[in-house]
C-alpha cells in the first residue's frame, strides 16, 4: 500500500476529512477535491493552491456554496445549492468515500475509502493529513518558489529571443 504522503502529493482526487485549517502550497494534479466533515471550507478553497480543480465533492455541513471559477459542486442530497442550479446530486457519493460506520461506545468510527490509497480509519487519515500540512508547508512553499523562479527565467529567455 502507498504511503499517504505520496498520495497527498500525487493524487488527482484529494480528500479532506475533518480538516479545518488553511492549505498552502500547490497541488497542480488535483482535479477533484472531496470535503468530508470539514468546516471553514473557504480556507481550503484557493485557486492558487488548486489551479486545475474541476469538481468539489461536498460531504460536509453546513452545505455551503462558495464561488470557485469553472468548478462543479457535487452533493449527496438535494439542497439549496442544487435547487439553485449551482451543483448537482450524486446519490452514490457517500458510498464512494464512506466504507463503514461503527458504533464503539459513545463514539462513531468511520472507515474511509481514499482514492489512490484504499481503506483507512477516518481518525488516522485526519491525523496524517493534518501532519502532512504542518510538516510539508515549507517544502510546498519552496516548490512554489522554485516553480516561479523557473517560470520567470523561461519567460525572460523567450521574450529576449524576440529582440
Amino acid at each position: 500500500m502507498k504511503c499517504l504522503t505520496s498520495v497527498f502529493q500525487r493524487t488527482t482526487n484529494l480528500c479532506f476529512y475533518k480538516y479545518n485549517g488553511a492549505v498552502s502550497g500547490i497541488f497542480p494534479k488535483v482535479t477533484t477535491l472531496t470535503l468530508i466533515h470539514c468546516k471553514n471550507i473557504p480556507l481550503l478553497l484557493q485557486p492558487s493552491v488548486f489551479p486545475n480543480l474541476l469538481k468539489i465533492n461536498h460531504l460536509s455541513l453546513p452545505v455551503e456554496y462558495i464561488h470557485y471559477p469553472n468548478v462543479s459542486w457535487v452533493y449527496p442530497i438535494k439542497n439549496t445549492s442544487t435547487e439553485l442550479g449551482v451543483g448537482y446530486v450524486d446519490e452514490n457519493l457517500i458510498s464512494k468515500y464512506i466504507h463503514d460506520i461503527k458504533h464503539v461506545g459513545m463514539k462513531k468510527e468511520i472507515a474511509l475509502t481514499i482514492p489512490d490509497y484504499g481503506l483507512i480509519d477516518g481518525e488516522v487519515y485526519a491525523a496524517e493529513l493534518s501532519h502532512f500540512f504542518k510538516n510539508h508547508k515549507n517544502i510546498q512553499n519552496s516548490f512554489r518558489s522554485y516553480h516561479n523562479t523557473i517560470l520567470k527565467r523561461t519567460f525572460i529567455e523567450v521574450i529576449q529571443k524576440d529582440f
